[in-house]
């Protein structure tokens, strides 16, 4: 697992006899119980993570089905996520009681999540809602800032419930009292702790402009007793360079594709100019500056590039594949938060995808983003830091793509307007060059 400060163990006064830890609410469980896995880990902690509702597959971690070999994975990796299958649901689920009890004596701390929110920020429990074990040590609650300020039926789940329990209409704005009351009520988020201890994370304080309102969150739950803490749990990641590959040999194409020319421009210039639009429309709406570096063997294809605004880098070995230009380009800019590799031979991508790519995964919790048509993904794709060093270690003819499909739960994607823009061109073909411009 990755290196990790203690933020968060220390934030929410997380201490040694919290051997049993159940989250419940909405805006990030799932994201904090991984979080705390890791500062938990790297504390010399062997810990277990399970569910008493359900819980989205996490096919990257060590998982042990209805607990089997679950010893032997916590030995292995320090950790490991535990559950039974729901095969309609497609989901994790519970496990027995006896064997949840089981796996609480084979670690040191168990982490379960004990609600669910179908990802919407805001919530209020239902009936049947929390399943928090009768052997809990400390309940976390969580809510998402980001609900402030949206319509509880946009924000919440179970709308018209919600609605009920603040006293107000579905298409009213949740405001910070009404934060207040859903994580301070014994009908909120308050419901079924008891006597347990209990502890408030608001999650992504960054979505939150006017500092006074954290502060009067804080106070007003501070005076009755609640201990909150107020943290981000998205990466940063705005720091983010963009990095076009042009650096391949076109073998398939029968020439240097990229000086072809579609509409009257050759095909690296088309995808260039989409980049510098959008990162001029990225700056005008955000005030961030999203640098572009252009990885090629061609002097024609740099000298341009710089022209246009580019940082250029030159391949002296475009025979080894697409990873010797992905590792040139992000050792050019590995010391940004993320960065975005786009291929040259996409003429039909659009400017508006790119920032939309861009939005989505600068919102998302997630450490990847890539584009999609339907069941289709494509470039361009964003990987933060931590995959830096499996970035890295690619060779051959090999990209992204492997590291993508070695970690399906923590992509983001963006639904492109048409298949057209994740179209790239290998062959020669005139005709279909020539229609597909005019269609476009």
């Amino acid at each position: 697992m990755r290196s990790v400060s203690s933020e968060f163990l220390s934030g929410l006064h997380i201490r040694p006899s919290h051997r049993i830890i159940a989250v419940v609410g909405s805006g990030g469980k799932t994201s904090l119980i991984w979080r705390l896995t890791e500062e938990l880990v790297q504390a010399g902690k062997k810990v277990a993570v399970t569910t008493t509702t359900h819980m989205a597959m996490e096919k990257e971690r060590p998982f042990a089905l209805d607990g089997e070999g679950a010893e032997a994975l916590i030995f292995k990796h320090g950790y490991v996520l535990v559950a039974s299958i729901d095969i309609q649901k497609k989901k994790l689920s519970s496990l027995p009681y006896e064997k949840l009890k089981k796996l609480s004596e084979l670690c040191d701390v168990l982490l379960i999540e004990a609600d669910g929110a179908r990802k919407k920020p805001f919530k209020i429990p239902m009936e049947w809602e929390p399943v928090i074990p009768d052997f809990t040590d400390l309940v976390i609650a969580v809510c998402g800032l980001d609900s402030l300020g949206k319509s509880i039926k946009e924000a919440a789940y179970c709308p018209r419930e919600t609605a009920l329990f603040l006293g107000k209409k579905e298409t009213d704005i949740i405001c910070p009292q009404d934060m207040i009351k859903a994580v301070s009520s014994r009908d909120g988020l308050l419901k079924g702790v008891g006597e347990r201890e209990y502890r408030v994370y608001l999650n992504k304080m960054d979505t939150v402009k006017e500092r006074e309102t954290l502060n009067k969150i804080r106070r007003e739950l501070s005076d009755m007793g609640v201990q909150v803490f107020c943290g981000s749990l998205r990466e940063k990641k705005k720091n983010t360079a963009w990095i076009m590959l042009a650096a391949g040999n076109s073998r398939r194409f029968g020439a240097n594709k990229l000086l072809y020319e579609i509409e009257g421009s050759p095909m690296y210039q088309r995808t260039l100019s989409c980049l510098f639009k959008a990162q001029k429309e990225v700056l005008k709406k955000t005030g961030i500056f999203c640098p572009v570096t252009v990885v090629t063997q061609y002097k024609e294809v740099g000298e341009t590039a710089e022209k246009m605004g580019a940082k250029v880098c030159y391949n002296p070995h475009p025979e080894e594949g697409i990873s010797s230009s992905l590792k040139i380009g992000l050792k050019e800019n590995k010391e940004a938060d993320a960065c975005l590799f786009t291929v040259a031979d996409q003429p039909w991508l659009t400017w508006e995808s790119v920032m939309g790519l861009l939005e989505v995964f600068w919102e998302s919790e997630k450490g990847m983003a890539c584009m999609q048509n339907g069941e289709k993904k494509g470039n361009p794709c964003i990987f933060s830091r931590k995959y830096y060093e499996k970035l890295f270690s690619l060779t051959g003819d090999v990209g992204g793509k492997k590291i993508l499909n070695a970690h399906p739960t923590d992509i983001v994607v963006y639904q492109t307007k048409g298949e057209r823009e994740l179209e790239d061109i290998d062959y020669m073909d005139n005709r279909e060059i020539k229609k597909r411009g005019e269609r476009h």
